[in-house]
């Protein structure tokens, strides 16, 4: 990979990142209810920039492993930030960041796999 798409997909990680991010750390800790509070315009964004990046030729693999770890990465966070404020919080951390990680990598693989459908089909239309 050349260092223009990965300089793209680092982009692409940060604005997903907190996409996801701000809204999800602005509810209280009581407020919280994984999955449905992972699940706002930040997500939609993250598919989106999966299928986005796969029509542009960045790779199945790299562009649903980048965005995949968007919603994992924003969990842990605010578990890592919570945790530091009362250490009593998040005594289930491994099941958050589980439902994370199935949130983001189910979204983004599936953005992924459209996305290289889409070029796929466009490049084979685009021959004949």
């Amino acid at each position: 990979m050349n260092t223009k798409k990965f300089l793209y997909l680092t982009i692409g990680f940060f604005i997903s990142y907190f996409a996801i991010g701000i809204p999800y750390w602005q509810l209280p800790y009581s407020g919280v209810s994984l999955p449905d509070s992972l699940y706002t315009i930040g997500l939609l964004l993250t598919f989106i920039g999966a299928i986005a990046f796969c029509i542009y030729d960045v790779g199945f693999l790299w562009s649903a492993a980048v965005f995949g770890c968007c919603a994992p990465a924003v969990v842990a966070t605010r578990i890592i930030i919570d945790t530091a404020r009362d250490g009593s919080t998040h005594n289930l951390f491994p099941f958050e960041i589980a439902i994370a990680v199935i949130i983001g990598f189910s979204v983004a693989g599936f953005g992924a796999m459209l996305g290289t459908l889409t070029r796929k089909i466009v490049k084979r239309t685009t021959k004949n």
